[in-house]
């Protein structure tokens, strides 16, 4: 089974997310950005409308329209998108008993700053 979805929306990176911990306020701050990305990457996924997928080998194309932040840094948001994907039943859950593999690819000079996200995986039967 094979899914693809794309996230048209510029998503924290590593540096943010860890200035969030410096600031006294950092579990609301950081609660309060987990919705909005999440909602941002719900949004994306639109209606999904089959079983969840196991096995998953996730793939993550990021794309950024300039060259200001880190490979590493960029790739940070992935747990937001992982955590979206479960909430939307798309997997069942983040553990290596429904993800196989996650890779990262990386696109600079790209029109939009996002993420383009494709599964490939096996149809959970419930």
């Amino acid at each position: 089974m094979e899914y693809s979805f794309e996230v048209r929306s510029r998503l924290p990176s590593f540096n943010e997310i860890v200035s969030f911990a410096k600031t006294q306020s950092y579990g609301s701050r950081y609660n309060s950005t987990k919705k909005r990305c999440e909602k941002i990457i719900s949004d994306a996924i639109g209606e999904y409308q089959h079983n969840s997928i196991k096995n998953a080998d996730i793939h993550m194309c990021w794309h950024e329209q300039y060259k200001r932040r880190d490979p590493d840094n960029i790739a940070a948001a992935c747990k937001y998108v992982i955590d979206a994907m479960v909430s939307r039943n798309i997997i069942k859950d983040d553990t290596y008993k429904f993800i196989k593999s996650i890779t990262h690819t990386f696109v600079f000079g790209s029109s939009f700053d996002g993420v383009v996200v494709d599964l490939e995986g096996e149809e959970c039967i419930e």
